[in-house]
C-alpha cells in the first residue's frame, strides 16, 4: 500500500514536472542553422485580417518529437484550452525494471483579452507561414515544433525540425510569458489519459504535425463530468 501511495505521489509530481517543460523550454538553445535543401515549400501566409478577426479560429502548437510525442495546446475560437502531454515512470515487472509513457490532459479557459493578445501575437509573426517546413540538413532526433492555424476557411501548417526561425520562437514566448501562471495552473489539475482516449478523433490534431481532417476537426473534446 505504502508503494502504491509512493508511486502516485511521483507520479503527480512527474506530471507537473513534464506539463512545465513545454514552458521552461528555451527554443533557441535547439536552434540549428537551416538546410540549404530543406526550406519546405513556399504558401501564402493568412492576412493579418484573417488571423484576427476571421470566426472559426483554431489553433495548435505541439513541441517534441515525432517519436516520443509532442506536448502540444489546443485553443478554440471561445477560448477552451487543451494541454495534452506525456511523462515516463520507471516500473518493475518480473525483477525488470522498464520505462512506461503516460498521458495527460489538462484544461484551461482564456478570457477575450488573452485571445485578442494570442491572434495579434500570431499576426505579428504571420512570416512564419511563409514555408511549410523547416529542416536542418544531416541531423536526425533532435526538437521539433509545429503549429497549426484555421482561421475562415484558410488553413496553414508548419513543422520546425531543429530550426526555430525567431517568429516561431516569439509565439512560444507568448505562451511562456503571458499564458505561463494559466498553463501551470491547469497543468497541476491534470487528469491522467488512457491510450484509447488519446487515440479519439478530438485529439487528433495534437498527436500529429500534419492537419488531420476528423469529424472532430477544430472541436474542444467534451469536459468531464465527476462521478
Amino acid at each position: 500500500m505504502r508503494n502504491a501511495a509512493m508511486s502516485a505521489i511521483l507520479l503527480f509530481f512527474c506530471a507537473q514536472a513534464y506539463g512545465q517543460g513545454f514552458l521552461e523550454t528555451d527554443l533557441s538553445q535547439w536552434n540549428h542553422p537551416l538546410g540549404k535543401e530543406h526550406k519546405g515549400k513556399p504558401q501564402e501566409p493568412p492576412s493579418p485580417d484573417q488571423i484576427t478577426k476571421e470566426k472559426n479560429f483554431f489553433f495548435v502548437m505541439g513541441l517534441g518529437s515525432g517519436l516520443e510525442g509532442y506536448h502540444a495546446i489546443q485553443i478554440t475560437e471561445d477560448g477552451r484550452g487543451l494541454f495534452v502531454y506525456h511523462t515516463y515512470v520507471e516500473k518493475k515487472r518480473d525483477g525488470k525494471e522498464y520505462t512506461e509513457q503516460v498521458w495527460w490532459r489538462a484544461t484551461f479557459m482564456l478570457v477575450p483579452e488573452e485571445m485578442v493578445a494570442l491572434r495579434q501575437c500570431i499576426s505579428e509573426n504571420r512570416s512564419l507561414m511563409s514555408l511549410d517546413q523547416y529542416h536542418v540538413d544531416n541531423l536526425a532526433d533532435g526538437t521539433q515544433v509545429f503549429i497549426k492555424l484555421r482561421a475562415g476557411d484558410v488553413t496553414r501548417t508548419v513543422y520546425c525540425n531543429n530550426h526555430f526561425p525567431k517568429t516561431v520562437l516569439a509565439i512560444h514566448e507568448f505562451f511562456k510569458n503571458r499564458l505561463g501562471d494559466k498553463l501551470r495552473a491547469a497543468v497541476s489539475a491534470a487528469k491522467q489519459m488512457s491510450y484509447e482516449e488519446l487515440r479519439k478523433p478530438e485529439y487528433a490534431q495534437l498527436r500529429s504535425h500534419e492537419w488531420v481532417s476528423t469529424p472532430q476537426e477544430g472541436k474542444s473534446p467534451p469536459e468531464k463530468k465527476n462521478n
